[in-house]
């Protein structure tokens, strides 16, 4: 494994002079594998992703440039954004590991995807993304604070989904889960008695909550919960789940 640079070339993420062994160094690198650490810092220039690319960690602190997201990148370990910098381009990430998630106030514009059995730590501040947060495999939620993401779906089956007991998680969009009675998608909080908050603004389709089917109106969802009866539009709802209760969505939404 090495730590590689992006050097002030203002270059592509495929150019191998564009990556340095050292900050601000010279073209001594190479572009990162999957087992190789990314830093784009105060030395280095914009950057255009123009490839597909993987990188073991992506760390911007202190990058005041702009990362054109031309492609995707898979991350195979922790990602730290910069407060300063400038995200372009429609390309996302994708997590296949367990990874620290640092925003420093800063919003990933796009869609994120955790693709395999993962425990993902948010300290410091809320993570907030702006597209949709898929969670593809059974994902353990860990550290100081939540997400704030626009959509957010899970997508396969028989999982089982751990928030932090007392963090918060917004979803401003829609929620898609796919599941069956027999295999369903479960959220539940870290921490029996105690709750986490699932914020959730925004409309969606059919699906089973907490047991308690939820009846659909033309194309919009009757929110209920504990038996209440939310409005049939957009709904906004604060739900507490301690891990006894957990919030159980079946069907196919």
């Amino acid at each position: 494994m090495a730590t590689y640079y992006f050097r002030n070339s203002n270059g592509n993420w495929s150019a191998a002079n564009s990556w340095s062994t050292s900050s601000g160094g010279p073209a001594n690198g190479a572009v990162p594998t999957a087992g190789d650490d990314a830093i784009l810092d105060s030395n280095s220039g914009s950057c255009v992703v123009d490839i597909v690319a993987v990188c073991k960690s992506l760390n911007f602190t202190g990058y005041t440039g702009t990362l054109t997201m031309t492609n995707g990148i898979t991350i195979s370990g922790n990602i730290t954004l910069s407060s300063t910098m400038t995200i372009s381009g429609a390309g996302n990430l994708t997590f296949n590991a367990s990874s620290t998630w640092v925003s420093n106030n800063k919003t990933w514009p796009n869609s994120v995807t955790v693709s395999a059995t993962a425990t993902i730590t948010i300290n410091s501040f809320t993570f907030t993304i702006g597209g949709t947060l898929t969670l593809s495999a059974a994902v353990t939620f860990a550290g100081t604070n939540g997400f704030n993401t626009k959509n957010f779906t899970c997508t396969t089956a028989g999982l089982t989904h751990t928030l932090v007991a007392g963090n918060t998680y917004t979803i401003t969009g829609v929620m898609t889960t796919t599941g069956t009675a027999a295999s369903h998608i479960a959220l539940t909080s870290s921490s029996a008695g105690t709750y986490a908050t699932l914020t959730l603004t925004g409309t969606q389709d059919n699906g089973f909550l907490n047991g308690t089917w939820i009846n659909s109106s033309n194309g919009q969802t009757i929110w209920t919960y504990n038996g209440v009866l939310s409005n049939t539009i957009n709904w906004q709802d604060l739900s507490y789940f301690p891990v006894n209760t957990s919030f159980t969505f079946l069907g196919s939404f």
